[in-house]
């Protein structure tokens, strides 16, 4: 990861600033999430937490989830993830451009400030994120605006998915 500084840190706040105006739109019960796909200067996918085309009649309530696992691990609820829904905006639209994009992801609580990541952790978004040949990975940590290469962001997803399970 690089910590991403100057005009590089502004442009990544602009476009997480976006991610943070999808994630109001979030009905997810568990996480308001969003994430935008920007290729050169152009967001190309957009996406956020929510039931498959935000039906109520596809919300199956939370999983329960063992006390002494980490809930991250899991996917315990019915709602697509941010990053899900925007890949599938931009393979419906631009698809050529996804590939050497960069997918911007931001949670929100519920008073719509931001809430900082700690790690990569998501392999099925890191999957999706090296199929369809995105570049890189940006979130918002404490620290500052961190870029993941996406083959670095897949393996720290692992690493972290490994070393809870054991």
């Amino acid at each position: 990861m690089i910590l991403l500084d100057g005009s590089s840190a502004q442009l990544a706040h602009a476009y997480l600033a976006v991610a943070a105006q999808l994630a109001q739109q979030s009905t997810c019960k568990r996480g308001h999430c969003g994430a935008v796909i920007v290729a050169g200067e152009t967001i190309v996918g957009q996406g956020y937490t929510a039931p498959p085309r935000g039906s109520e009649a596809c919300r199956h309530g939370d999983i329960s989830v063992p006390p002494d696992r980490p809930r991250y691990l899991y996917d315990a609820t019915c709602c697509l993830h941010a990053e899900w829904r925007a890949i599938m905006d931009a393979l419906s639209t631009q698809p050529q451009l996804l590939e050497h994009a960069t997918l911007y992801f931001l949670r929100i609580d519920a008073g719509g400030r931001w809430k900082p990541e700690t790690a990569p952790y998501c392999t099925t978004c890191s999957r999706l994120i090296l199929e369809v040949g995105i570049s890189y990975v940006c979130v918002w940590h404490k620290s500052g605006y961190g870029i993941y290469a996406s083959q670095e962001f897949d393996s720290l997803a692992y690493t972290m998915h490994q070393a809870t399970v054991a």
